[in-house]
């Protein structure tokens, strides 16, 4: 694991160096991100434990989550900033609940993580950690996106 710990330290800053060149601005999750990465993947060079690597997931999550829910308690809503112009027919209601939700998701996959850390071998929680957690966040995404569509198409035609 050391090797990809290694490889993910070099290609994360460079795939923020290709997005600056190419013009496009990265978001600030991307800089967070990378921090997280070269700090939790010094310490597992360093001490030569995975287990800091591996937790990066949880305070990643938990970050992201966190600014979501602060956001929102201060009348603010990422998600509807992303999206609300794109689908103009999902009122700004629809789109706080949205952001709950990913919050709660986000929460429970960095709780998740550390249960599995602690209780699955290394591989098989690489194997979660790369295909099962995106899967989770994909089938929220498209189950979020069906019902808001569905929902809320409906009305727009009633107009």
């Amino acid at each position: 694991m050391l090797f990809a710990v290694t490889a993910l330290m070099i290609v994360t800053p460079i795939l923020i160096g290709i997005m600056l060149l190419a013009r496009k601005r990265p978001n600030p999750i991307h800089y967070w991100t990378c921090a997280a990465v070269l700090f939790f993947g010094g310490l597992t060079l360093l001490i030569g434990d995975p287990l800091y690597i591996m937790l990066k997931t949880t305070v990643v999550y938990t970050a992201i989550a966190l600014a979501l829910a602060i956001a929102l308690i201060l009348n603010k809503n990422p998600v509807a900033a992303l999206f609300a112009n794109k689908i103009p027919q999902i009122p700004l209601v629809a789109w706080r609940q949205v952001a709950w939700q990913w919050t709660g998701a986000l929460l429970g996959i960095a709780m998740l993580n550390l249960v599995l850390i602690f209780t699955i071998s290394e591989q098989a929680w690489v194997s979660i950690k790369t295909f099962g957690f995106p899967l989770i966040l994909l089938v929220l995404t498209a189950t979020q996106f069906g019902v808001l569509l569905r929902r809320h198409s409906s009305e727009s035609t009633l107009d």
